[in-house]
């Protein structure tokens, strides 16, 4: 695993129009974010006609794979370059190559990549087990904030489950369940270990 945080992930056109993210750590807006990559992309090419590859603000580095009129952007706290991103520019035009050349403005065209981001950034897997540090119980559910209420309810049922799994029960997007399911983590009243490349939460 890394030994730097990984805070997000975009891809956007040129222009600045963003066509999919992922935030794993409290981020500003993706427009705003993927704007203003694109508007500095465009001020360096166009004083030094070289493809930005990497900036960094705020705390933040922001590394980037450009072709053409895509950019894929992953955002860390390192100045060493990931990687994965490699091997998600080739995920992604081998599963979108011959939508991007089609594209009106449909973002919702792209969502399913975000198991491959998952995938790839190892964002599902942890290196050893790690167990709760709080009960979660049917008094603490009541301490939950309402949003997370429904799949704090289920891993109480399950006493340990996987996302793919509560992504069915809930029908909600794999992405909704991790973020989710990582909050409780944080809160400390699940534990994670990896099990055959997925990551199983438990009570």
């Amino acid at each position: 695993m890394p030994e730097y945080k990984t805070f997000a992930f975009y891809i956007y056109v040129r222009g600045g129009t963003c066509l999919f993210s992922i935030d794993f750590s409290p981020m500003p807006q993706s427009a705003l974010i993927t704007a203003m990559l694109s508007a500095m992309q465009a001020f360096i090419n166009e004083i030094s006609g070289d493809q930005a590859k990497k900036l960094s603000t705020g705390g933040f580095v922001f590394h980037m794979e450009s072709m053409k009129e895509i950019s894929l952007v992953i955002a860390t706290s390192s100045e060493t370059r990931p990687s994965e991103l490699t091997e998600l520019r080739t995920v992604f035009l081998h599963k979108f190559g011959s939508k991007i050349t089609s594209f009106t403005g449909d973002t919702s065209l792209f969502l399913d990549f975000d198991e491959d981001v998952l995938r790839i950034l190892k964002m599902n897997t942890v290196d050893e087990r790690i167990e709760p540090k709080n009960k979660l119980n049917a008094y603490s559910l009541l301490q939950i904030r309402p949003e997370l209420q429904a799949i704090a309810k289920e891993a109480v049922l399950k006493k340990q489950t996987r996302v793919s799994e509560l992504s069915k029960i809930l029908d909600r997007s794999h992405l909704i369940v991790q973020m989710q399911l990582e909050e409780l983590f944080d809160m400390g009243v699940l534990g994670k270990y990896s099990d055959k490349g997925e990551i199983v939460y438990f009570l």
